[in-house]
């Protein structure tokens, strides 16, 4: 009887485990802000290169990333992001209607625009998340946010750490728009944290 080699025997064994599929999950608020005016639209979200793919990453070191073949986004991150961006911010925004993607649109609107460029561990084993966001028609409702959040990046945990980042980035953006609303006047650079968000 042929005895199959070991690392043969790895490899069928490899072959037949199952793919996992992860997605990206809203967080209740813990406060919510009152930006009265016209409706809200996440127009779009741009994520760092390494990010937009259907594999889920895995960071070994701050330098060192592993691509895995087994576990994947059940849709593009980018478009995972969007929806779950816009329903986060549809939690936290009273006396605002935000249309979620697909949803038709009126003629006027505050079209939310926002570039996510880091997302990458820490020394501290902790999540870094940093965003930058306009808002047509709104200059005041600009900003930028540093986002962290407890917690390695696994593959795993990957989708639970974005979760949580995009809902602390959608209070601060509410808490924003919120004090556009009502005409207080702000740094883009420096805003004041939303309970729920460390800065």
């Amino acid at each position: 009887m042929k005895i199959a080699p070991f690392w043969a025997l790895v490899f069928s064994l490899t072959a037949c485990a199952p793919t996992r599929y992860y997605s990206l999950a809203v967080q209740p608020p813990i406060h919510r802000e009152a930006a009265p005016g016209a409706p809200v639209s996440v127009a779009g979200v741009v994520l760092p290169p390494g990010f937009n793919h259907l594999s889920l990453t895995r960071f070994q070191s701050l330098t060192h990333v592993l691509v895995s073949a087994r576990s994947r986004w059940v849709s593009s991150p980018q478009k995972l992001c969007r929806e779950v961006l816009a329903e986060d911010l549809a939690q936290r925004l009273s006396k605002t209607i935000v249309l979620l993607p697909g949803q038709s649109a009126p003629g006027h609107l505050r079209a939310l625009h926002i570039v996510i460029d880091r997302f990458v561990p820490t020394k501290k084993h902790q999540v870094l998340l940093r965003a930058h966001w306009s808002v047509s028609g709104s200059a005041a409702a600009n900003g930028t946010a540093r986002i962290i959040v407890d917690g390695s990046i696994r593959a795993a945990t990957e989708a639970q750490v974005m979760s949580q980042a995009l809902a602390r980035l959608a209070s601060v953006i509410s808490w924003r728009l919120a004090q556009a609303s009502h005409g207080v006047a702000l740094s883009p650079q420096i805003p004041t944290p939303p309970r729920d968000t460390v800065f």
